[in-house]
Order: C-alpha cells, then structure tokens, then sequence
C-alpha cells in the first residue's frame, strides 16, 4: 500500500526510519525479535515513473521568457539563475535554497552540497559550467553580496527561499511548456546529458545518487548505446566478397 501511494525512493526513506525504530526497540529489550532485520529496500527504478525533461526547443524557450522576465523588470531576477541553476548542475531545490556563497568556488567552477541536503552523503561537490556560473557571477554582482545565502526569503530576513513555484508555473505557461515540474529540471539535467552519449556511472556520480541502479531510469534515452558498442567488434573480421 505504502509503494502505491509513494515513490520507492520514499517508502524506502520511511523504511530506514521505521527499521530504526525496530532496531532500538529489540536492543532494548521492548522486542523479543526484530521482525524488519531483514526486510530489505525495494529498488529505486518506479516503472510508472511520471517524470519528462525539457526538448531542446523547451529550453530554448524557457531561456527567452527567463530573459524576457528580467528585461521587462528591469533588473536581474532571482528565478533565472535558480532556473539555470538547476538545468545546468541537475541539483535538487533543497540544495539550491539553502546555498551559500561560501559553497560555490569560482576559480574551481564547483558547487559544494552541505550536509543535510544530500541524500548520500554528509558532503558532496558538483561541478559547474559556463552556463551555471554565469548566472551565479550575474545575479552576485547584482546582490552585492559575497557572504551569506545566495537566494534569500525576501519576506523572511536570514531565512533561504522557501520556493519560487509560482513564478516558476507562470513562466512555463509562457513558454508553452506543460505537465512539467520543479523536479523535471533535475530530470532534464540527466537526460541531456544520456542523449548527449555520456555514462550512465557518470550522471550517477553527478546526481549524487547513492546507487546507479537508481540512475537506469534513464538508460532507455539511449538505446543506440548497446548497438554501437558490439559494432565496434567488426573490425575483427575480414570483409569476404560475396561473388567468391
């Protein structure tokens, strides 16, 4: 029942917890017997996995209406470089809201991941390009800031940004890009870069998923993978001419 109403990464999240507590309670003598001792976490590949990534032509779109936005406001605006952010570092939103300029080195081009916002580890590093940098050096020389949060709550002072959704749902509708969300962006991050030909242990590692089994969701966006490989073994053998 718990499988049907979440995602596995989740019921495998409320699992651990759950464990936990059993765990305790057998060593403290509250349980004669441990009965989730080996239960073991369901693999983190949902088949009715309702997740997309953008098209091309998508995020060219999303690019315009970003730029359009900050044009007509007159000023650099907080949801283009989150956007691109996201897009070009495939990191969640968690991470995101709560970053900090101290996490981000400029002359490395990488982006550290705190504790508490990974899922994996208690540290984590990211790298950046061009495109993600840009945005991050843009929107810091309009703060003016070099210290503190990157995205601060505008209502709430020393507070991260709680999120941007419906600023985010307004430039989508003007984009023409429907049944996407925040998530997707995460989603399209990984998917590019599988079309694009990169290793499935690649994307793994840049998603901070603490198994590549988790990552396979996104193998079937290159299916060519498995049939340039055994195509390489031609090589091996000697063109024979059909008239002989």
């Amino acid at each position: 029942e718990e499988i049907s109403k979440n995602a596995r990464s989740t019921a495998n999240r409320k699992l651990s917890a759950l464990k936990g507590v059993f765990s305790w309670a057998y060593k403290n003598d509250i349980l004669e017997k441990n009965e989730l001792e080996k239960v073991e976490k369901l693999p983190e590949i949902d088949s009715d996995d309702k997740s997309r990534y953008l098209k091309e032509e998508e995020v060219k779109r999303l690019q315009v209406v970003l730029y359009e936005r900050e044009r007509e406001r007159g000023e650099k605006d907080h949801l283009k470089p989150i956007v691109l952010l996201s897009l070009n570092a495939g990191v969640r939103r968690k991470v995101v809201m709560q970053l900090e300029w101290d996490d981000i080195d400029f002359n490395s081009n990488m982006l550290r991941i705190r504790k508490g916002s990974s899922k994996t580890s208690d540290l984590d590093y990211v790298p950046l390009n061009d495109v993600a940098i840009q945005a991050l050096k843009d929107w810091q020389a309009h703060t003016k800031r070099t210290a503190g949060l990157v995205f601060p709550s505008p209502k709430l002072p020393g507070k991260p940004m709680h999120d941007c959704d419906a600023s985010f749902q307004r430039v989508l509708r003007q984009a023409g890009i429907e049944g996407f969300r925040w998530h997707d962006l995460r989603h399209s991050f990984a998917s590019h870069l599988i079309q694009d030909g990169e290793r499935i242990e690649t994307v793994s590692a840049l998603l901070c998923h603490g198994s590549v089994q988790t990552t396979q969701r996104y193998a079937h966006l290159q299916p060519n993978a498995t049939s340039v490989a055994v195509e390489r073994l031609n090589k091996l053998y000697e063109k024979k001419d059909d008239s002989e």
